[in-house]
This record gives C-alpha cells, structure tokens and sequence, in this order.
C-alpha cells in the first residue's frame, strides 16, 4: 500500500464506524425489523396503539396494517389486503360480497379469535369508503369443541360484526 492509500485508508477508517452505525439505525426502524419500545414508537406514528397482551409479531402485523388503512382507496383490493396483513395467515382465504346500496360483507373462511376478528373490523371499516357498511362474518376459533353425534358439533360458533 503506498503512502497516500494508507493516509486515505486512516481518515476513512473512522467513517467506517459510523457508517455501520447509521444502518443500523435505519434498519432498526424499519416495521419489520423493529422490536419493543421502537415498535410501539412506529405504531404511535401511524395511529395504531399497542393492546396489552399483544406480541411483537401481531403487532407488527397491525402496524403494517395500519399503513395498508392510510392508503386504502376503499376497494376491493384494498381492503383484503387490509384483512390479509391482521390476519397474518396465508392460508385464511377472505370472501368479499357486495350487497349494494353502500354495503358489503366480508367473510372470513377459517377460524380466527375474537380479539383478531375485532381488529380486522376496525381497521377494514377504516379502509372502507366512507358512508359504507362493512359486516365482518367469521368462526371462532374454539378452546374447547362439543360434541354429541352427527350432526351437533358446536365446535366453530359463527361469529358476525357490523
């Protein structure tokens, strides 16, 4: 290495330091890769607050939901991209039904808990033009399942918002 590269590399090495510590910072901010204090700062950014008992990964799920409300046109498209990211599971399928006259029913096809059913209904009727009815129809995931013979199986209670 000549005289001047060594020169160049000292006044560089510095920089290097500062350099991995700025993407680090950038990174870290990121929803995706946010985790705890930095997490709930980003959901406060967007207008999702943190509920007790909420793990890092749903809520990352809502705050990207949350960004998905902000740019909602209110179609179709929209708002089962909205449903998509509350749920978090790629194998629940959603069904969207327009009844007209400013209404719709969205129906999700497999099982979800309440406490997910009740965030999937608020933030899609934010993501929903405004003036327009969103019923949200979905089963309940049990903790427990009856049954008593063909026929009688109170295992997926319906469950129906809006």
């Amino acid at each position: 290495m000549t005289p001047e590269q060594k020169f160049v590399a000292a006044l560089l090495e510095p920089l290097a330091d500062l350099e991995t510590a700025l993407v680090q910072l950038i990174v870290g901010r990121r929803v995706s890769n946010a985790q705890g204090v930095t997490l709930t700062t980003l959901g406060r950014l967007v207008g999702q607050q943190r509920l007790g008992g909420v793990d890092e990964e749903t809520f990352r799920r809502y705050v990207n939901a949350r960004i998905a409300v902000s740019r909602s046109n209110g179609v179709e498209e929209d708002l089962i991209t909205v449903a998509v990211l509350v749920v978090g599971d790629p194998t629940i399928t959603f069904t969207f039904i327009n009844r007209g006259r400013g209404s719709y029913t969205l129906r999700v096809d497999q099982p979800i808990t309440a406490s997910v059913a009740s965030t999937l209904h608020s933030l899609v009727q934010q993501a929903t033009a405004a003036g327009v009815r969103l019923v949200l129809e979905y089963g309940v995931s049990p903790a427990f399942r009856f049954y008593s013979g063909p026929g009688f199986d109170l295992g997926h209670l319906a469950g129906q918002i809006g």
